[in-house]
């Protein structure tokens, strides 16, 4: 069975939306996504987030003067990309798809599915509201967070709201330059 992880990038106060106008997204940060890329093999993005990741990886991986950058462009374009949505949309990348479920009953179905079998993990990376749903309905196996070393002050926090209570246990932490620190967590 495949694993479920939930990743991304969080303030010290806990904010994980806005990331362009805070995170720390330096040399050390971009080597970590992409090894983080060639250990699976699904990315999962809110609908909502989904249009704007494709529009700058897509560009990114033709017009970016950073080598990092396109490497990291070319690594998710090979990936599958789902864009988890409650209604019909269109997807222009390669490797994507749409995935409509309409409530929770419906997510846990169709990540289930995604589950069954043999394979590399599938990431979560973006989407306040995305993530909430996989935390709500206990869809994930791993929480990786990367802490900067910042207080964004404003911004989507992702542990608000009802949440039951699950146990974890710090499987790994990486130090990345710039203060920045990986925080890999299991489900205890």
């Amino acid at each position: 069975m495949r694993k479920v992880i939930l990743h991304m990038n969080m303030s010290l106060d806990g904010v994980v939306s806005d990331v362009e106008k805070w995170a720390d997204i330096n040399s050390s940060a971009m080597d970590e996504s992409i090894e983080r890329y060639t250990k699976l093999d699904t990315v999962i993005f809110g609908g909502a987030t989904f249009p704007g990741m494709a529009e700058y990886w897509q560009k990114a991986g033709k017009s970016s003067k950073s080598a990092k950058a396109k490497k990291l462009a070319k690594a998710l374009g090979e990936k599958q990309k789902i864009a988890l949505t409650n209604r019909p949309m269109e997807v222009d990348w390669n490797n994507s798809e749409a995935m409509i479920a309409k409530n929770d009953q419906e997510l846990v179905k169709k990540i289930n599915g995604l589950k069954e079998g043999r394979g590399k993990p599938i990431v979560v990376e973006s989407g306040t509201r995305t993530w909430r749903k996989f935390l709500r309905t206990n869809l994930f196996d791993e929480l990786h967070i990367v802490v900067n070393p910042v207080i964004a002050g404003v911004g989507d926090k992702l542990f608000e709201g009802p949440l039951d209570k699950t146990k974890l246990q710090l499987a790994k932490e990486k130090k990345l330059k710039g203060g920045l620190i990986k925080l890999e967590y299991r489900k205890a």
